[in-house]
């Protein structure tokens, strides 16, 4: 996971450099590697879950 947050900070500095017309295509690089990254959470606490037995929400 971390790799993804290296990624997804990587991608964040391009499009902040970007110039006007290519910051559309850094954006979807980050919006993306975000995604990739919100998966792998929501995996992680799945596994959590599963892993203790379930655990209930308040």
């Amino acid at each position: 996971m971390r790799d993804e947050l290296e990624k997804l900070r990587a991608a964040h500095q391009t499009m902040k450099k970007a110039g006007v017309f290519k910051k559309t295509l850094a954006a979807e690089d980050v919006l993306e590697a975000a995604l990739i990254l919100i998966e792998k959470m929501v995996e992680e606490i799945e596994r959590l879950k599963t892993d203790k037995g379930g655990v209930t929400q308040p």
